[in-house]
């Protein structure tokens, strides 16, 4: 394996672990966030302005 593979092989085998929690992480983050939008009161709801 060529010194190029090797190193492709590392970056990969740590970047895919780091997206995976990364993509949780934030994944959790907005399931909060919505979840807290739809509990509170009508007046506290933020403007849901994406569409």
């Amino acid at each position: 394996m060529s010194p190029f593979g090797i190193v492709a092989a590392l970056w990969v085998a740590v970047a895919v672990p780091v997206a995976v929690v990364v993509g949780r992480v934030l994944g959790r983050r907005r399931r909060e966030e919505e979840q807290a939008a739809r509990n509170a009161p009508a007046e506290q709801r933020p403007v849901d302005d994406r569409s």
